[in-house]
């Protein structure tokens, strides 16, 4: 079992500090967990977005090198608001997205929001 610190589980996203809570190790297991919770038939894509925070490309790799570790396909827009995502959902029916982002949190934080 893998011990990740619990205060970064939030009901609506996951956020803490970079390179201390949130980890590339994090991300990466975090792709996987996400991954495991799509219905065993889908096979459409996962939209995945990160914001401008320094540490959000290296979180991004991460979150993709785990879904597709879990044979999930990858529709990776970049540096993108959350919205965008959220619509790039819709537009391109996916099965959902992960944007990698700490919202209005200072930069030394960062996180993930979801869609299924």
């Amino acid at each position: 079992m893998i011990d990740f610190p619990q205060h970064i589980f939030r009901e609506y996203d996951i956020r803490g500090l970079a390179e201390h809570d949130i980890t590339e190790n994090f991300a990466y297991q975090l792709g996987k967990a996400y991954a495991s919770i799509l219905p065993k038939d889908e096979q459409r894509p996962i939209i995945v977005a990160h914001d401008a925070r320094l540490s959000s490309p290296h979180l991004h790799d991460a979150l993709i090198r785990g879904l597709n570790a879990m044979g999930v396909d990858v529709l990776n827009i970049g540096l993108a608001p959350s919205p965008l995502a959220y619509f790039a959902v819709f537009h391109c029916q996916t099965a959902g997205c992960v944007v990698i982002t700490a919202s209005h949190n200072p930069g030394e934080y960062n996180g993930f929001k979801f869609m299924l």
